[in-house]
């Protein structure tokens, strides 16, 4: 068939023609979108506006010759969008500028950009009211900024708008019941000032997917959820007043990933029909007045990552269901009066990376935890009895590791020493014996120890870890030699204390024979108690600096041989020396006496300094 003879067009012409037309077809509809009528010519380009919404900011002019991110002045970072042919600006962002005394006033010029879409001025301290009167913006971002003004503002911005960001500024007042935007997604107004009730009808929206209402000062309940509703994902309404029972029509918001209620004032049972919500991935509803028990239908959300139920009043048992919770990665059931024993299935929940069961009333074994993830293991302060499981060893990803004030007993295992990202041990307050293990020097990011009021023996083990801030080892059996803490390498005439950094150590009750030999240099001391110890005082002290702490020395109750230093040189003293119930041959050093000019012997910084003799 020729060419231009009648009949169907090829196959090939066809798709051709189509893909010609649809490309013009999407081109009208842009301009028609954006104001400009089809076949007209284009208006004047957006760069002398943008220039000037800058100098208006005190921001030095972006010069861009295309879509950039540009460099304004240090910290600010800026990142302009161009189209068509690079001559109408698309969107505006900004971040951390210091714009502290400006603000977008109502004739500004960057209202004059008809077809700007998307403005955003984050972290800048930018002041005044929210601005009005764009035409197309479909995203307003101005999180963190000193914005004021009523909420009610939101009634004069464009109907258009899928985004809106207000977060963290200082507006105030009530969130109007009705909102004129349909195509509003996302709807941010958390971290301000807001008042009064949280509109029912914003659960309603056809679009919205995301509300963050959070950190105001909202009140009363939570209002019932009628159908239909909108597709909301995330819901934040943490830290408000807001009061009442959680309602259970909230299971009708069934696409749900995250639902934020905590630091409220809610009470009732935690709801049932929460186990509906099969997409949510959060789950906070500590630190409100809710009472147990945990739903067993909880463990049907085995989406879920975070579940926070902690500082309530559940005085239940931890539902077994909950180890079906495959996915979690932080469990926070700390402080709730719960009772009984971890269930087994906890061994399933491999994801975990921090797990609190703090402050509760649990009991029995800890049970073999499969968690190598784990970071983060606060189980103080329950009634867990029987040796520490060798399972922690495995956690090679652990920070902190909390046991103290429970009835653990046994040595403890050698392999712990090989946990070697520990910064937190808290092993006080139980039943363990045994020698420390020599194995804890190789725990060189270790910054707390806390292994005070249990039954250890032999000898405390050397602690060289120059990152070693408080190290508790009173209340113990242990006897010999305090060993070394190399915590600084300026004091090398001093092999037995070397304290750079440390804020406390506490030794009282723990020592039975030999000496505190010299204390090196004593920086950043902030406390030190030997108290209860069989022990020689340091004969001298080298030059020390506390670095403007308020730091103590406590000696006291001691049963100490040989003398102490003869003078103590600082400016910063302020008690110079309590004395009580000294034992020894020595006289007590006059309470009104006065450190000498000897820069050999201090003790800088030290506020109360008990002594038994001299």
């Amino acid at each position: 068939m020729a060419f231009g003879s009648p009949g169907p067009l090829p196959l090939r012409l066809c798709v051709c023609v189509g893909v010609v037309l649809g490309i013009f077809n999407d081109r009208l509809e842009h301009d028609h979108f954006r104001g400009i009528p089809p076949g007209r010519p284009h208006p004047p380009s957006d760069r002398k506006p943008v220039d000037d919404f800058f100098e208006e900011l005190g921001l030095a002019r972006p010069n861009c010759e295309s879509s950039c991110d540009c460099s304004l002045r240090a910290g600010c970072t800026c990142k302009i969008v161009f189209w068509r042919d690079q001559r109408f600006i698309d969107s505006i962002h900004l971040k951390r500028c210091n714009l502290t005394g400006r603000r977008i006033h109502s004739n500004s010029t960057v209202l004059q950009l008809k077809f700007l879409q998307s403005l955003s001025i984050r972290g800048s301290g930018l002041e005044g009211s929210v601005p009005t009167g764009f035409s197309t913006v479909a995203e307003l971002d101005l999180f963190g900024n000193e914005l004021t003004g009523d909420i009610s503002v939101l009634k004069d911005l464009p109907r258009g708008l899928k985004r809106i960001v207000l977060s963290s500024n200082r507006l105030v007042g009530t969130i109007p019941e009705h909102l004129p935007f349909n195509h509003l997604k996302e709807l941010r107004l958390a971290n301000n000032a807001l008042t009064g009730g949280i509109p029912a009808k914003l659960f309603a929206a056809a679009r919205l997917e995301i509300l963050s209402l959070a950190n105001n000062k909202l009140s009363g309940a939570i209002p019932d959820i009628s159908s239909p509703v909108g597709p909301l994902g995330e819901l934040y309404l943490e830290g408000n007043q807001l009061l009442g029972e959680i309602p259970s029509s909230i299971a009708k918001l069934n696409e749900l990933r995250v639902l934020r209620l905590e630091h409220n004032a809610l009470e009732g049972k935690i709801p049932e029909e929460l186990s509906s919500l099969l997409s949510l991935k959060q789950l906070r509803l500590n630190g409100n007045k809710l009472r147990g028990p945990i739903p067993e239908g909880l463990g049907k959300l085995r989406n879920l990552t975070v579940l926070q139920l902690n500082d309530l009043a559940l005085d239940c048992p931890i539902p077994e269901s909950l180890g079906s919770l495959t996915e979690l990665i932080v469990l926070d059931l700390s402080n709730s009066n719960l009772k009984g024993a971890i269930p087994a299935q906890f061994a399933q929940l491999t994801k975990m990376e921090s797990l609190s069961l703090m402050n509760n009333d649990l009991w029995g074994r800890l049970p073999p935890l499969n968690m190598p993830e784990l970071r983060v293991a606060l189980l103080g302060r329950n009634h867990f009895s029987g040796p520490l499981p060798t399972a922690f060893c495995e956690m090679q990803q652990l920070l902190s590791l909390s046991l103290h004030w429970n009835n653990l007993n046994g040595a403890l295992p050698h392999c712990l020493g090989h946990v070697t990202n520990l910064t937190d041990l808290f092993l006080a307050h139980n039943e363990f014996d045994g020698e420390v293990p020599t194995s804890f020097s190789n725990l060189d990011q270790l910054e707390v120890i806390t292994l005070h009021s249990n039954h250890f023996g032999g000898t405390i083990p050397e602690l060289t870890q120059s990152s070693l801030t408080i190290a508790t080892f009173h209340d113990n059996d242990f006897a010999g030699n305090i060993p070394a803490f190399n915590l600084s390498a300026s004091c090398s005439n001093s092999p037995w204390y070397r304290l750079h950094g440390m804020d406390c150590l506490m030794l009282e009750a723990a020592m039975e024979r030999e000496d505190v030999r010299d204390c090196g240099e004593l920086q950043s001391i902030f406390k030190i108690e030997i108290s209860g110890l069989l022990q020689q005082c340091p004969k001298t002290c080298n030059t020390c600096n506390v670095n403007g702490l308020q730091a103590k020395a406590t000696l006291h109750g001691n049963r100490l041989a040989g003398s102490i230093p003869r003078s103590i040189n600082s400016s910063r003293i302020q008690t110079t020396a309590l004395m009580g119930n000294l034992l020894g041959d020595g006289e007590p050093l006059d309470a009104n006496w006065l450190p000498p000019e000897d820069p050999r012997l201090c003790w800088d910084g030290v506020d109360v300094f008990c002594c038994c003799f001299v």
